[in-house]
């Protein structure tokens, strides 16, 4: 299995909300800096 690669550099949070059973929930992407998604996950409050 291949080895998850390091970011480059620090990294942000994107955050999206989304509706999913009529709740809202959000939507985080780790993101490096040059723009490659390290991860995502969701959560039903904001954190």
């Amino acid at each position: 299995m291949p080895r998850p690669r390091k970011p480059a550099g620090p990294f942000h949070y994107f955050n999206s909300s989304l509706e999913i059973n009529g709740e809202t929930h959000h939507l985080w992407r780790p993101v490096d800096q040059e723009g490659e998604i390290l991860d995502s996950f969701v959560t039903k409050r904001l954190l």
